[in-house]
Parts: C-alpha cells; structure tokens; sequence
C-alpha cells in the first residue's frame, strides 16, 4: 500500500432511529476507530440538520447527521438521510487496516437491511 486504503460504504437501514442519534453516532465513530487501532487527534465533530417532514406519517422528524473524526491516520467520516434510512460511510489512512471488521461492527451495532461498499487503494 502507498497512499493509502480507501473504504465507502452505503447502507440501508430497516428503522431510521440511529440515523438522527448524535451520541450513538459519537460512541460507534469511538468503537470503529478502536476496532482499526487508529487514533483520533481531534474531538469527533457531529452536525445535526434541521428537522424534515414525514410525508408518510405526517410528522416532524429530526434531521439527518454529518460526523468526521480526524485521524492521526486520515479520517473517518459518515452522512445519515433518516429520511430514505440510509447512511453513507467513509474511512480513509495511509494506514492499512481490515475492512471486514468494521463491516462487521456495523452490522453488529445496525439494523442492517443492507450493505454496499467499495475499497480503494491510493497508488
């Protein structure tokens, strides 16, 4: 590996519930990053949009979320649209590490419906 791995994972939840859980999101970024022994070199950031409107049920709901955590190895990173229960997943280092596990933890800690992701190796 020269660059570095690249890792995106698009997933489709069965229940939104998570999606807009900014503390869930903060404690699960701390268990991913534990599982690749990365280290984090600032706070993991969390950014909560406003709230949207549930056609279906006709109800408020929160908004989906935008974290990033630095690494001292790259970054990590994840989108949610609790609107359509997807989230979009980022890991980026210069550092090798096993993909499988974090898919894995995701589908531990999720209520996975379904998992699409990619590697890409930085030349």
């Amino acid at each position: 590996m020269k660059k570095g791995k690249h890792l995106l994972l698009d997933i489709f939840l069965t229940e939104p519930d998570v999606l807009t859980d900014k503390k869930f999101t903060r404690e699960l970024f701390k268990n991913i990053i534990g599982e690749i022994n990365m280290k984090a070199i600032l706070p993991i950031t969390i950014y909560q949009f406003s709230s949207y409107q549930n056609k279906k049920k006709k109800q408020t709901k929160l908004g989906g979320i935008t974290a990033f955590c630095l690494l001292e190895e790259s970054h990590l990173s994840c989108h949610t649209w609790p609107e359509e229960n997807y989230v979009a997943y980022d890991i980026y280092s210069c550092k090798n590490f096993n993909e499988k596990k974090v898919i894995n933890l995701l589908k531990r800690v999720l209520p996975v419906k379904k998992i699409n992701y990619r590697v890409i190796r930085r030349p």
